[in-house]
């Protein structure tokens, strides 16, 4: 049996590979939720790294071209719920969360149905904007820094890129379970920003030795955690061998914003005696 059509929705779809001119907007026709689907209204959406790359071509999966829809992250308000949804109801707030495939299921539209174990209840207090840049950030930080690298209270953790989505959300998660967070950014003009979000030091990149500065700022004992979002295999070289350990980068990403994922390192503090694992 044909499930009925609900309505027409504007929707960001593309068929080519490439830059932000591909995108297009076009009405296509969504269906009612089927059972275990939420119907969402869409009122924010969050732009990631990982839709850039995906429109490119250049994300760990490829998008299904012509007419790949585009987007992880969106929040809204549950419309309609099918057959079986017992977790939400009508006029819920919420987000999106995991196991979305944007190719097929991407959230750049007005209205969306999504499966509800890709739906997440937004607490209240959270606004859509809020709720929107919330998932992937913070779930990457989150599982780099305690699944992965086992974070503990007291440690140093060293993070790179710390003034991007993900780097501002690892400061704040290391600060929240008592971590010591240590972050990089290339110029003097986020320092104070980063210092307000919770970072114990800033080491400004462009004119500061990396090295240098993290073994000042722990003491010389060196950073018990890497994580690294952007330097890739050749930053624990740069960042010295005791602070950084070596470690590389092979594994696919879960709910990481790039291509390339997260690397985090747990450090014994010294050189050639690492515990690393890669998130």
């Amino acid at each position: 049996m044909t499930t009925p059509t609900l309505l027409s929705v504007p929707t960001v779809v593309f068929d080519t590979l490439g830059g932000p001119e591909v995108l297009q907007t076009k009405e296509l026709d969504l269906a009612a939720p089927a059972p275990g689907q939420l119907l969402i209204r869409v009122e924010a959406l969050g732009l990631n790294r990982a839709e850039a790359l995906f429109r490119a071509g250049t994300y760990y999966y490829r998008p299904t071209l012509p007419g790949s829809r585009l987007g992880y992250e969106a929040a809204g308000v549950v419309e309609a719920v099918g057959e079986g949804v017992t977790a939400f109801a009508p006029g819920d707030p919420v987000m999106t969360g995991p196991g979305i495939e944007m190719g097929a299921q991407g959230v750049y539209a007005e209205r969306i149905v999504l499966p509800e174990s890709a739906v997440v209840a937004r607490p209240a207090g959270i606004d859509a904007v809020t709720g929107a840049a919330a998932w992937l950030t913070y779930t990457t930080a989150y599982g780099g820094l305690l699944e992965t690298a086992g974070l503990r209270p007291g440690d140093h953790v060293l993070i790179t890129g710390a003034s991007s989505g993900v780097g501002t959300a690892a400061i704040q998660v290391a600060r929240r379970i008592g971590a010591i967070p240590l972050a990089t950014t290339r110029t003097a003009a986020k320092r104070a920003e980063l210092l307000a979000l919770g970072a114990e030091h800033v080491i400004v990149t462009d004119e500061q030795d990396l090295a240098a500065e993290t073994e000042r700022a722990t003491g010389g004992r060196g950073a018990e955690v890497l994580f690294d979002a952007i330097g890739g295999p050749d930053l624990p070289e740069r960042a010295g061998g005791r602070t950084c350990p070596r470690a590389s980068s092979t594994a696919r990403p879960r709910t990481s914003s790039s291509s390339t994922p997260a690397t985090t390192t747990r450090s014994s503090g010294t050189a050639g005696s690492p515990r690393s694992r890669t998130a």
